[in-house]
């Protein structure tokens, strides 16, 4: 299983709704999510569309995405409505990855610019770029950032 999906399960941030937009966006690989199948396989889970995509190496992305929807129906969840939230917990996870990441401070500013651009410049990140002009350190703001998110999920 990939970092982020590790992350997402240790901060119990995991859901189909999460793991159809991860895989929408290419956060998160087949392989990843057959993993996570298997795992909740393993766990007692005994649902036929999770033992599908427990298998979904040999599935197309177009079967994998229309059985991640099935689970979010047969859960009472709205995919759409979902979406936004579940693309939060993606944002948390990543920004705390990069946080924690071994990178030098340049290497990190570099890849949040990048992950700012990635969610579409989100206003509570405006601090986070190097071209704000509010004298904030980005790496300070990305702090900021997450501890914001992380009060939202808990």
């Amino acid at each position: 299983m990939t970092e982020y999906l590790h992350e997402l399960i240790r901060r119990k941030l995991i859901g189909w709704p999460t793991l159809a937009v991860g895989l929408d966006k290419g956060w998160l690989t087949k392989d990843a999510l057959s993993d996570y199948a298997l795992t909740r396989l393993c766990d007692g889970g005994d649902d036929n569309d999770i033992a599908l995509l427990a298998g979904s190496t040999d599935l197309s992305d177009e079967e994998v995405s229309g059985l991640l929807a099935t689970l979010c129906q047969k859960e009472g969840v709205d995919l759409k409505n979902e979406q936004p939230q579940a693309l939060e917990k993606w944002r948390l996870v990543m920004l705390s990855s990069l946080q924690r990441s071994a990178l030098s401070a340049e290497d990190k500013l570099e890849q949040l610019q990048e992950l700012y651009a990635a969610f579409g410049y989100p206003a509570d990140m405006a601090s986070c770029s190097i071209y704000a002009q509010d004298g904030i350190d980005p790496l300070n703001a990305l702090q900021n950032v997450i501890s914001d998110l992380e009060q939202r999920f808990t």
